[in-house]
């Protein structure tokens, strides 16, 4: 729905009387003209009636702008007219804030006002600076979402974007992009962010106060997890809130943020709102339970204000105003981070940004101007603070930050609690991650059942050269794949295969694979009870279901070969070299290894370059381990080296592998030596 403007002819101006909601107009892709950069493609825009649900906004972005759920939503709120960054700190922010999107696996939603102006201006040129960079070997292109979230009346020509053919949208609407502004006129839109939510409240010329609410709420439902019970809708997004600057706006932004236990991030040193609000943070005390700023630094706080505002400095409503609203910012120190960007020596953005989100697990969400408690329910109860920094710092693959704050001597995980981190950390391939909970007591043995291994192969990116070659080689035209096909595969790579294990990968333990994290995280009942005599933090679990107990006949008697199979077929050379030197057959499996890589690059086409180089690489270092290995064997015993390269293997069919021929050849040459 839009709102209208209606042509009115008395003096008073009303939104009742004035505006009326018709279907909106103005949808479709935005041309940039007048840009520094010719190469920018298309962003996709609708224009919003203010009272929108945010579970129809969302709607529109994930089903018909087609975003991918992101790993982290930053919510950026700071100046506009008067914005002024130094280039060291523009720099600093700038590469924090990218690094923060880049780190995660899915990549990031970023939010602004969306107008050509102040912090909005420096986010765009930032995250379009980003779009260049390779994560991985892999283009960030399709990784950093840029939205913005504009006033529609604030918006220089947004008539442009109006279709007048009912139901019909621009694709594209041609937009000339302008540099400079006038105070009191409307902006034009930034041409660096990707998509615009353009939100019409019937004003015009103007910044409108429903924005700002339509932005939190819009934000709230990203943040919250889905609850069926309450028949609740959410993405369950981590989202942050970082302010530079600012005026009462982002002091506004930063009060519905906290309300929602939504974490922000302050910069202090930027000025204005950003150094109120770090100022009364390290300057509070608790009255009546609520913590707010202390009495005695209550008169510097008005200074302060009446400096950034100076407008409003005789207004002393409006001031008491800012303070109160301030104070609703501070009342829980979880839900408040102070960035100090002119420290050396500091935290980096991207940092500051998880330790926020990691200090607002479990926040109790009181709005200390009505104290009206709006906490949001976590469907694995009260406490579950412990697993969910885990899951955080699994996906900004932060491993100090895991050993330092999570992995701590007080903390007990009893067997099985690392089971579903565990997952997520072997299909993100986070090699670190895997040896930290190997350390703090997961078992492979455990672990690796016969559905867990088929969710992990099923797991692989929709493009992965795992699936042409089950399709080209093994047959197999569509998934969802069973090990039956993986064993096919392999016998048809390497020339035999025998896990009797694979054979059982039925419909049931299919349905066990794909089922395999709802029954984990439905088996949590708590986390981060704490004792209180011993003051240790536990996780507790329900007994095991049926699910449990038929999943132990599905267990591996070898789980690090099958994993290492899994690795080398996929690719991950650094997982795949970290869980070979775990296995029990180091010089066969670095041959398979050797053997799967070299076929494999045999088989992919000669349009892949770089992809054929790294596995003919990847062959030839596994060979180069299985031959380092054997010389060791042979320095210590010569006729036991031959007896290990001539023995059969009953895993590969109970005869001696096509790769040994490597291992004899070998023997010679150092026999010859």
């Amino acid at each position: 729905m839009k709102i209208d403007h209606l042509l009115v002819t008395k003096k008073e101006w009303s939104m009742k009387n004035d505006v009326k909601e018709f279907p909106t107009n103005a949808f479709g892709h935005i041309k940039f003209e007048n840009v520094y950069n010719s190469t920018l493609k298309p962003a996709k825009y609708i224009r919003l009636s203010d009272d929108t649900k945010p579970e129809l906004t969302l709607d529109v972005m994930v089903r018909q702008w087609k975003l991918k759920k992101p790993d982290i939503v930053v919510s950026i709120h700071g100046g506009l007219k008067n914005f002024q960054l130094d280039p060291r700190h523009k720099e600093i922010f700038n590469r924090g804030l990218i690094k923060a999107a880049k780190t995660t696996n899915s990549g990031a939603w970023i939010i602004t006002g969306g107008v050509n102006l102040g912090i909005m201006k420096t986010v765009g040129h930032a995250v379009q600076e980003g779009q260049s960079m390779h994560w991985g070997g892999k283009s960030s292109h399709h990784r950093i979402r840029c939205i913005g979230i504009a006033t529609w009346g604030y918006v220089e020509r947004n008539e442009n974007l109006i279709n007048r053919v009912e139901g019909k949208g621009y694709y594209p609407a041609s937009y000339r992009v302008e540099h400079s502004f006038q105070r009191g006129k409307p902006v034009s839109l930034n041409p660096d962010h990707t998509h615009f939510l353009l939100v019409d409240d019937g004003t015009q010329g103007q910044c409108g106060a429903k924005e700002v609410q339509f932005r939190a709420q819009l934000e709230k439902v990203i943040a919250y997890k889905p609850n069926i019970q309450k028949q609740e809708f959410g993405l369950g997004v981590p989202v942050v809130t970082v302010v530079l600057e600012g005026g009462a706006d982002a002091l506004k932004a930063v009060k519905e943020s906290v309300m929602h236990g939504i974490p922000a991030v302050v910069v202090e040193g930027t000025r204005r709102a950003a150094d109120i609000l770090a100022f009364a943070h390290n300057n509070c005390e608790f009255v009546s339970d609520l913590r707010q700023v202390s009495e005695d630094r209550l008169s510097p706080l008005i200074t302060k204000i009446k400096e950034s505002f100076p407008k409003y400095a005789g207004n002393e409503e409006y001031i008491k105003e800012i303070v109160d609203i301030v104070n609703s910012c501070i009342y829980d120190e979880r839900l408040i981070t102070v960035y100090k960007i002119n420290e050396k020596n500091n935290l980096e953005l991207d940092l500051a940004i998880l330790s926020a989100l990691l200090k607002a697990q479990g926040a109790c969400n009181v709005d200390s101007m009505n104290n009206a408690c709006v906490c949001r329910t976590d469907l694995l109860g009260k406490g579950a603070s412990k697993l969910d920094q885990l899951k955080l710092a699994l996906t900004w693959n932060r491993v100090d930050v895991a050993e330092e704050k999570i992995f701590t001597p007080d903390t007990d995980w009893p067997p099985g609690s690392l089971d579903d981190v565990m997952l997520d950390a072997l299909r993100l391939g986070r090699v670190d991650f895997v040896k930290l909970f190997l350390a703090h007591g997961v078992s492979m043995r455990d672990f690796l059942t016969v559905s867990r291994l088929t969710k992990l192969y099923n797991s692989a990116d929709p493009g992965n050269h795992l699936f042409s070659l089950l399709s080209n080689i093994a047959g197999v035209r569509s998934g969802p794949y069973s090990l039956r096909h993986i064993s096919r595969l392999l016998e048809e790579l390497i020339g035999a295969h025998c896990e009797p294990l694979y054979f059982e990968d039925t419909s049931r333990t299919n349905e066990l694979g794909a089922s395999l994290s709802a029954v984990d995280n439905a088996s949590l009942t708590a986390v981060d009870n704490v004792d209180g005599e011993r003051g240790i933090v536990s996780v507790k679990f329900q007994p095991k279901t049926e699910d449990d107990i038929s999943e132990d006949a599905t267990r591996f008697e070898k789980p690090f070969r099958e994993l290492f199979l899994w690795a080398v077929l996929l690719n991950r050379f650094e997982l795949a070299r970290f869980i070979w030197q775990k296995s029990e057959e180091a010089i066969t499996d670095a041959l398979a290894a050797c053997r799967l890589f070299q076929v494999m690059h045999d088989e992919i086409g000669g349009g892949y370059y770089e992809m054929r180089t790294a596995l003919k690489q990847h062959a030839v270092e596994f060979e180069n381990l299985a031959i380092g290995v054997l010389d060791e064997c042979y320095n210590e015993d010569e006729v036991l080296s031959e007896m290990l390269v001539e023995r059969d293997l009953s895993k590969w069919g109970g005869r001696c592998s096509q790769g040994q021929e490597i291992s004899r050849t070998s023997v010679l040459s150092i026999k010859s030596e």
